[in-house]
């Protein structure tokens, strides 16, 4: 019985881990966009206004050379496995993660706002990737309705 249910408990959690979700649909719409009017007054303004250098701000490839690269850690207290040592390979924009370990080897879109990298797995699982700010090391946490995991990662290659 304990057997019959542990590898219940293994196969959905293998599914859970595979699932990925479908892009949203490209809709291509034909409004052509209204060029706005100058009046011989609006021209006047726009060449005496002074000119704007580019700002300061990171750029997003700045932004992502944070999360970017590979990352080496072990999952702790996966539900239904355990403790998974396991590999992630992040993008420079944070919108793509690949994961290599013993379960497999899995790729998901995500979402990074500049600080956080967060992915969707099956079954409602959702992944959160929190480098430190010297982007050296990382923080991962996840849970679905199986339970919650997480690890400490360092990056191995930027």
């Amino acid at each position: 019985m304990k057997r019959t249910v542990r590898q219940l408990v293994l196969i959905a959690t293998i599914f859970a881990l595979t699932q990925q979700y479908l892009p949203a649909p490209i809709v291509e719409t034909e409004t052509p966009n209204p060029t706005p009017k100058q009046t011989p007054r609006t021209k006047a303004i726009q060449s005496k206004a002074p000119k704007r250098t580019a700002s300061a701000s990171p750029t997003a490839s700045a932004r992502g050379s944070l999360i970017q690269g590979t990352w080496v850690g072990t999952l702790k207290s996966l539900p239904g496995v355990g403790d998974v040592p396991i590999t992630f390979v992040i993008n420079a924009e944070g919108t793509l993660e690949s994961e290599t370990s013993s379960l497999g080897t899995f790729s998901r879109p995500g979402t990074f706002d500049g600080r956080t990298m967060t992915w969707h797995m099956g079954l409602g699982g959702t992944t959160t990737f929190i480098p430190s700010s010297d982007g050296r090391t990382a923080v991962l946490e996840g849970h679905n309705w199986f339970g919650h995991w997480s690890g400490v990662f360092r990056k191995t290659v930027p």
